[in-house]
């Protein structure tokens, strides 16, 4: 049974023994109700419970810490994300760094392999001439000199092979 504002009287005079006033249809034994009526309030009162304003404010207080541990945990998450997204990109940089020092080194090869050919036919880079002294290809055919070219695989640095044309 439940205290309610309309069952508050019916008790109080269940208690008091006036029972006969506000229930006409009650049988009225002194004794026996007056004891029966004062238990029946004692179960009442003690299955009724009034929220006390320091339990309201305790939930609130603990519904706030869940909330903020809610809050904690999805910066958490948040952070384990940035993390990895970070460790990726330190991978994907990494692997570009590998790729290009090995162009690097396949271009510097290729270099090194030209000078050696170079070296080892006599060949020698030639300055274009200042402007005004004519066509730089018709004074090196005027001049008599054989055109050796290299032709290669641009792919492949690594790869390279002296053609000599005439």
């Amino acid at each position: 049974m439940t205290i309610t504002a309309s069952t508050l009287p019916k008790l109080s005079a269940s208690a008091s023994g006036k029972v006969d006033k506000l229930d006409p249809h009650r049988w009225k034994d002194d004794a026996k109700t007056g004891m029966c009526d004062l238990y029946e309030v004692l179960d009442a009162v003690s299955s009724t419970s009034i929220p006390d304003p320091t339990d309201s404010e305790a939930n609130l207080v603990m519904d706030l810490v869940r909330a903020k541990r809610e809050v904690l945990v999805a910066q958490k998450v948040l952070a384990e994300c940035i993390l990895r997204e970070n460790e990726i990109q330190a991978s994907l940089l990494k692997f570009q760094v590998d790729t290009t020092e090995k162009k690097l080194d396949d271009t510097d090869m290729g270099l090194g392999y030209m000078r050696a050919v170079f070296k080892k036919y006599g060949w020698s880079h030639i300055s274009p001439l200042p402007p005004g002294h004519g066509n730089y290809l018709h004074t090196v055919d005027s001049l008599n000199f054989k055109c050796h070219m290299l032709s290669f695989a641009l792919s492949k640095f690594s790869h390279l092979v002296p053609l000599e044309l005439n």
